[in-house]
């Protein structure tokens, strides 16, 4: 009687860093720099959906991680530059000054 051969497992592929590894160097990366860029908590968004590859759940985080934070920090930039402005109100003087020319 011959015996039943098992069918063969692949071999895992070895990944050279973790999703979470990854995750932590896009936190460490990014998270240092909100505050002088806002453009890079949108980044770490999309980086982070490209390490998960789950669009729907990456949408879902960066609404509820994300965008509170983003929305905290154009909030500040807009009342320093409101607070810093020249002008009235904030608003921009689109004027040419033509004197030296």
């Amino acid at each position: 009687m011959e015996k039943a051969s098992k069918p063969r497992r692949r071999k895992a592929k070895k990944r050279l860093y973790t999703r979470g590894e990854l995750n932590r160097l896009v936190d460490g990366i990014c998270h240092p720099f909100y505050n002088e860029n806002p453009s890079l908590i949108i980044l770490d968004g999309f980086l982070h959906a490209m390490v998960e590859r789950n669009p729907s759940l990456s949408v879902r985080k960066f609404l509820t991680h994300n965008l509170p934070i983003l929305v905290k920090q154009l909030r500040k930039m807009k009342s320093q530059a409101d607070s810093t402005s020249p002008t009235p109100q904030g608003n921009i003087d689109l004027t040419i000054d033509r004197t030296n020319w």
